[in-house]
C-alpha cells in the first residue's frame, strides 16, 4: 500500500546538511500494523510525513496505493487515503466544538452535509466521545484531545492511519487506553496503521517493527526479532520492552526461557512453565 524507492530527504538540500532520510526502500502492506522506533533525530516523523505528502522527497519516490506524492494533483486523494494524527493534538485542533472539529476535514472535501452528520456521529461513537460533541476542544484533557484527533481522522474513512507518537504526554492508563483503541480500530476497520512510538512496549504489539537510526532503516521484522536484538537497540541508545530486557537478564542467570519474549504476558507465562530446580 505504501512504498518508498531510494528515498532521500534533507530539510536544507542547498546547504549541504546531512540527509534526514538516507536511501530508504520500504513496502508497507495493506492492513499491517507497523511500529517505527529509533532515537531522537533518526527520521521517524520525517518518514511518516512523506506518506501523506506533508514532505516531498529530495531524491527518490514515495507511492501511496500507486499514487506518487511528487505529483501535486495527487495529494488530495493521497490525504484521503492516509490520515495523520500529530504528536501534539493542539497542532491540529482548529474548531470551536468537538463535532465541528471532526466535521472540518469532510467539509473541506465538500462532502454532502447529511453524510457529514452521519460520519461525525459514527466517529464520535467509535471513540466514546459523543457526550463531548458541544465542548470546546481546547478545554479537554490530553487523553480526550487525542480521541478527538483520532475521531477526526477516521471520520474521513481513510485506508491508512499515520500516528506520530499518539500516546506521548499521556499518563500510563490513558496511554494504554488509547493504544487499545487504535489497535481495535485497526482490526475492525481493516486500517493500515503506521505508528511512530518511543514506548517499545507499544512496538511489541505491532505486526512489524522498523528501527531507524540516522535516517536509515537498520532493522526490519516482527517484534520478537527486532526487539530482542538488544545489542543493536542499545547501540542506537534505546532500551527494549521491559519483558525483553528482563528475559535477557534472567537467561544470564541460567533460566531456560524461550527466545522472542517481548510482551509482559509472554514472560509471565514462560516463567510459570519453568520446572523448579532440584
Amino acid at each position: 500500500m505504501l512504498k518508498t524507492r531510494g528515498l532521500y530527504f534533507s530539510y536544507r538540500p542547498e546547504g549541504g546538511t546531512p540527509f534526514a532520510l538516507a536511501g530508504i526502500d520500504l513496502e508497507i502492506y495493506r492492513g499491517q500494523h507497523t511500529a517505527i522506533i529509533g532515537p531522537s533525530g533518526s527520521g521517524k516523523t520525517t518518514l511518516l510525513k512523506h506518506f501523506n505528502g506533508l514532505l516531498g522527497p529530495t531524491r527518490g519516490e514515495v507511492l501511496v496505493s500507486g499514487r506518487t506524492t511528487s505529483c501535486t494533483s495527487q495529494l488530495p486523494s493521497i490525504r484521503r487515503i492516509c490520515a495523520m494524527i500529530f504528536q501534539n493534538p493542539d497542532n491540529q485542533l482548529v474548531a470551536t466544538t468537538v463535532e465541528e472539529e471532526i466535521a472540518f476535514g469532510l467539509e473541506n472535501y465538500r462532502v454532502d452535509p447529511k453524510k457529514i452528520r452521519e460520519q461525525v456521529d459514527w466517529a464520535m461513537g467509535k471513540l466514546n466521545i459523543s457526550h463531548l460533541a458541544a465542548y470546546p476542544p481546547h478545554l479537554l484533557s490530553g487523553g480526550q484531545k487525542r480521541k478527538v484527533a483520532v475521531a477526526s481522522a477516521i471520520a474521513m474513512q481513510p485506508q491508512c492511519l499515520l500516528a506520530d507518537e499518539p500516546s506521548s504526554m499521556l499518563d500510563p492508563d490513558s496511554r494504554r487506553e488509547l493504544q487499545e483503541l487504535l489497535r481495535s480500530l485497526q482490526r475492525e476497520l481493516g486500517l493500515t496503521l503506521l505508528q511512530v512510538t518511543h514506548y517499545l512496549e507499544e512496538a511489541a504489539l505491532a505486526d512489524r517493527v522498523l528501527l531507524l537510526d540516522r535516517g536509515r532503516v537498520t532493522a526490519d521484522g516482527p517484534p520478537e526479532k527486532v526487539l530482542t536484538d538488544l545489542g543493536r537497540l542499545h547501540a542506537a541508545g534505546l532500551t527494549s520492552s521491559t519483558a525483553a530486557e528482563l528475559a535477557a537478564l534472567l537467561r544470564e542467570e541460567g533460566l531456560a526461557l524461550p527466545a522472542g519474549i517481548v510482551q509482559n504476558q509472554e514472560l509471565v507465562d514462560s516463567l510459570c512453565l519453568l520446572k523448579p530446580s532440584g
